[in-house]
């Protein structure tokens, strides 16, 4: 008779990019209050931002609001009313395959599609004003 050890199946390179992406927003609010500040700042072109103050939320039909203030992917699957940028670019990816881009501070009316993922850049892209 023989034993056998069971396989742990995980995914390291998700595992990491979690890692990375809290060790990041830590190492950016600490930044924050060592340098005394808490201004909110939109990305720009040479400046990468891990998280501000300013949030980007997302409206559910429901009335629920989700906000993130953190760059990066972010998951998600309700059927969405709004969504407003704040200081954020990035896109709104829907599951019907649209991708709704948005740059600092637009409002994006989405009329109750299914919302999958929020993406919100470190830096602004050439795309933005």
């Amino acid at each position: 008779m023989s034993t056998s050890t069971p396989t742990i199946t995980t995914t390291p390179a998700k595992s990491f990019k979690t890692l990375l992406k809290a060790a990041f927003c830590t190492a950016a609010a600490a930044t924050a209050l060592v340098a005394g500040g808490t201004t909110a700042a939109s990305a720009d072109s040479l400046s990468a931002l891990g998280c501000q103050t300013t949030s980007a939320r997302l409206t559910s039909t429901s009335g629920n609001t989700y906000s993130w203030n953190c760059s990066g992917a972010h998951y998600i699957s309700v059927s969405a009313q709004k969504f407003q940028a704040g200081g954020w670019s990035g896109a709104v990816y829907l599951a019907d395959g649209r991708v709704i881009w948005f740059c600092d501070f637009d409002t994006k009316y989405l009329n109750g599609a299914r919302t999958t993922e929020v993406y919100l850049n470190a830096t602004k892209p050439a795309r933005c004003p």
